[in-house]
């Protein structure tokens, strides 16, 4: 397991505030042609709605929206978006895969989707959120989250639920396997589920980590007519899994995990 940073945590309610979680690690080398091609695709297995035989590809020019109103902008601070998808006939279903190209320092990209979709009726939190990684391990030759928490995001105003997966194996237009650092976040938005995936070559520099914190933060939308948690927040952590969130000051955090 990679060695982390041990920063200070905001306990509120025994959740953990979603703020700049930084993970340290040297600068890799990589062939310029790996540097292209890194959108994530679905887990369908995740998603609710009747979905589509096939996914549509969409091409929007400029800023794009969910119809719950979740932000899906062309660009995010460094992140350019790739494309939106959509999984189900009434366009409920929608993911955004946003790039972000190797800045100057860090020769590593990092490829990033946002899933929207609807909450299926009696599912909690936890239980999405169980399924997922299940799901996940299972498409990545049985992987298991090495890190899991409770998360505030958005003004400590939602309830979220983030994990760390640590696996190896080719990625992007790369045949050999390398190491890969996959983030996961998974929290509830009127009635949808937003979950991030995040995938980025390991070990992970603070730079990258303050890159896709910037991002996630960034689009958490803004309140629906409630300032308090949607769920009863409780600590889910696996054993000895080191500490990976720090103290934000902002009120919107920008910088994250």
């Amino acid at each position: 397991m990679l060695d982390e940073t041990r920063p200070k945590a905001n306990h509120v309610a025994g959740t953990r505030r979603w703020a700049g979680a930084l993970v340290l690690g040297g600068a890799l080398a990589v062939l310029a042609a790996a540097l292209l091609g890194l959108s994530l695709r679905a887990n369908s297995s995740t998603q609710a709605g009747k979905p589509r035989t096939e996914p549509r590809t969409l091409h929007p020019t400029g800023d794009f929206k969910h119809p719950s109103g979740f932000p899906m902008p062309e660009r995010v601070g460094s992140f350019q978006r790739a494309e939106v998808t959509q999984y189900d006939e009434a366009g409920l279903n929608l993911s955004a895969a946003y790039n972000r190209l190797p800045g100057e320092g860090d020769p590593w990209p990092i490829a990033a989707t946002v899933y929207v979709y609807p909450v299926r009726p009696g599912v909690e939190l936890d239980a999405a959120f169980e399924k997922l990684l299940a799901d996940l391990g299972q498409m990545h030759g049985g992987a298991k989250p090495e890190v899991r928490k409770n998360i505030l995001l958005g003004d400590e105003r939602l309830v979220g639920r983030y994990a760390i997966f640590g696996y190896e194996e080719p990625w992007g237009v790369l045949k050999e396997s390398i190491p890969l650092r996959s983030y996961v976040v998974l929290y509830e938005w009127k009635g949808s589920w937003v979950k991030w995936r995040v995938t980025t070559p390991a070990p992970v520099t603070a730079e990258r980590m303050r890159a896709i914190a910037e991002l996630t933060e960034t689009l958490v939308p803004p309140p629906d007519g409630s300032s308090t948690p949607s769920h009863s927040p409780s600590e889910t952590e696996t054993p000895n899994s080191p500490e990976l969130f720090a103290s934000g000051t902002a009120s919107r955090c920008l910088a994250v995990s």
